[in-house]
């Protein structure tokens, strides 16, 4: 899987209020951007690789779209999902939510929204890149399941043999190779991860 193929960012549907600045968002992010028809075409490429944003735009009947925010979270947990609904539509937004988006947009949206979208991708892509593409090490394994057990980084450090600075800097690496920024964002992923070990038990 190519850096090349990993930096794409995939539209869903016509109408989807994105500016085609695709030159722009290349020679900054280094990001290329295709469009799709339909829910199902980009389901198919992301079957064959993620991309670093997927916008997808919600209308009326719009289960398929649903549907691809679902399966592509089971895909790519860590890719980045945002959902384009109706202005003061709060029930899709809602289910959009459910079904794994990120974030919620109100439609007719200004450009800002999707700069700073592009520019949270490329941040998280370069994090989980430099950091082995989120795979934890037995250690960080374990201080995340701690972590999600309410644990302190002293208690913790205690538990390890080592130093609270030690248990900190894990807990660094454990949050840029996840590419979170919040404990619910944490759990969202320990759970999608399947990383069942790293969970407290019962």
């Amino acid at each position: 899987m190519t850096s090349a193929l990993r930096r794409q960012v995939y539209i869903v549907k016509e109408g989807c209020p994105v500016q085609p600045w695709s030159e722009e968002l290349v020679q900054r992010y280094h990001i290329s951007v295709r469009w799709f028809a339909t829910a199902n075409d980009c389901l198919e490429a992301l079957r064959e690789c993620p991309c670093a944003l997927m916008v997808v735009a919600l209308d009326g009947g719009s289960d398929a779209e649903l549907r691809l925010l679902m399966q592509a979270n089971q895909l790519h947990p860590l890719m980045l999902s945002i959902a384009v609904v109706n202005i003061g539509d709060v029930h899709m937004a809602v289910r959009a939510m459910q079904a794994g988006a990120r974030d919620c947009v109100e439609k007719p949206a200004d450009g800002e929204w999707w700069l700073l979208a592009v520019e949270k991708a490329a941040a998280r892509w370069q994090r989980t890149q430099h950091h082995s593409n989120g795979v934890l090490t037995e250690t960080e394994k374990f201080v995340l399941r701690q972590v999600l057990a309410g644990k302190t980084s002293k208690e913790i450090a205690w538990m390890l043999h080592r130093s609270p600075r030690t248990v900190e800097v894990h807990r660094t690496h454990i949050i840029q190779k996840l590419g979170v920024s919040s404990t619910v964002d944490l759990i969202r992923h320990a759970v999608t991860l399947e990383l069942q070990d790293a969970l407290p038990s019962s």
